[in-house]
């Protein structure tokens, strides 16, 4: 997103080619902005101070008299929160040990991990995908604090052994393990 000043006219653009769940559409003789969430669907009512120019895929909204500048920045700030919350989280966790093993259910999930029982963590209904692999787990969401609680909330249940490096570690760190003592 781009924001840029031109000789008295405020100029907000907006890539569609980014975000592809967004819209422009006319509703009840006023143009609107439809957001396709994951859970549901939103709109944005373009003010009526407000121009639309679309140039392929970019949208440029614009004012040209200073009086409205509160409701385009107003207008500008919707539009900003609401892409921020149409866009995908992603993280992985590595996972090593013989034996450790993950099922996933509807809204549970099952951890087998050396214990001698097994623990289940129910998943928030945030978290859009959960993919256990063999060596990692990938998950995602919508919503970034909720995605990254729960990621720590997972990696706690059994943290990377620092001689061995069995459980879970996160994907992009390095793991580096000590030397074992000799006697």
């Amino acid at each position: 997103m781009l924001i840029k000043l031109a000789m008295e006219k405020q100029i907000f653009t907006l890539d569609l080619t980014k975000y592809n769940n967004i819209k422009l559409a006319k509703i009840e003789n006023n143009l609107a902005l439809i957001f396709n969430g994951p859970t549901n669907t939103n709109f944005i009512k373009v003010p009526l101070n407000v121009n639309v120019t679309k140039q392929g895929s970019i949208l440029e909204f614009f004012v040209t008299d200073n009086k409205y500048d509160s409701i385009f920045f107003n207008f500008k700030n919707s539009i900003k929160n609401f892409t921020q919350k149409s866009t995908l989280f992603k993280k992985k966790l590595r996972i090593s040990g013989l034996g450790f093993k993950i099922t996933n259910t509807k809204n549970t999930i099952a951890f087998k991990l050396g214990y001698s029982h097994l623990i289940s963590i129910s998943t928030p209904k945030s978290i859009t995908k959960f993919s256990p692999r063999k060596k990692k787990v990938k998950i995602e969401s919508f919503d970034k604090i909720k995605l990254g609680n729960f990621i720590q909330k997972v990696y706690k249940l059994r943290k990377s052994d620092a001689y061995k490096g069995k459980g879970f570690s996160f994907w992009n760190v390095k793991q580096t393990l000590k030397e074992i003592k000799k006697k």
